[in-house]
């Protein structure tokens, strides 16, 4: 049963917004899917929590588990993510984990039992300069989990044709040798941000941007492979 985990040592890069779309895409298709939040942020908590204020209906075989323990901060996340893994109850296991620096504790720990690890990342310097903390601790982890894979992909990129901030993300993350860069691209787009509302996935929007809902069915399509 594979373990997917969306994460980044840099928030704002459509980290939670990958994690919550692909968890409730992953659901649609009839998989039972549990989606872990390790941010502390809690934001997937939101999402969740959202669709039942707004009497959305239930997203099918999804479950959220919440880590948020003490002041002593995140514990255990990796035994408790095996442990569900081994109940049987679910197909996929999706984890929303983020924190600061190279320290983040649970990234460290989460990266130890995935068998993805899916990075969003924007396209400007700024950001793509903060990959290296999680591509160091991705090499850290493959001591411990030699069968994790690690992806990369362009976020909140320029709906601009005549953009060239795509092509220069490719160049400035080639460095990043612990990652393989995925096709997919997610542009910056409105309807990204509406489920801190609504509580919808992109695919359950009435007014989607078919645009971004196909970048969404394209991404879903490389995670999954």
């Amino acid at each position: 049963m594979p373990i997917y985990l969306f994460a980044h040592t840099k928030g704002g890069v459509t980290k939670t917004t990958t994690a919550i779309n692909m968890a409730a895409m992953r659901a649609a298709d009839g998989r039972r899917v549990l989606l872990v939040d390790s941010d502390s942020g809690q934001s997937a908590t939101g999402f969740v929590n959202t669709r039942k204020l707004k009497g959305l209906p239930d997203i099918p075989h999804v479950s959220l588990v919440s880590y948020l323990t003490d002041d002593e901060g995140w514990y255990r996340i990796d035994g408790d993510i095996l442990k569900l893994a081994k109940s049987g109850r679910y197909d996929d296991i999706l984890i929303d984990a983020g924190g600061e620096g190279h320290g983040s504790p649970e990234i460290r720990a989460a990266l130890t039992v995935a068998d993805k690890v899916v990075t969003p990342c924007g396209t400007s310097s700024v950001d793509t300069v903060r990959l290296a903390p999680m591509n160091s601790m991705i090499g850290e982890a493959r001591t411990l989990n030699p069968k994790l894979k690690a992806f990369l992909f362009a976020s909140r990129a320029s709906t601009n044709a005549r953009s060239s901030d795509v092509i220069e993300f490719y160049k400035d993350v080639a460095k990043f040798r612990n990652y393989t860069v995925m096709e997919s691209v997610i542009r910056a787009r409105d309807c990204y941000t509406k489920w801190e509302k609504t509580g919808e996935a992109v695919f359950e929007q009435k007014r989607g941007i078919k645009a971004a809902m196909q970048e969404m069915a394209d991404l879903y399509k490389e995670v999954f492979a």
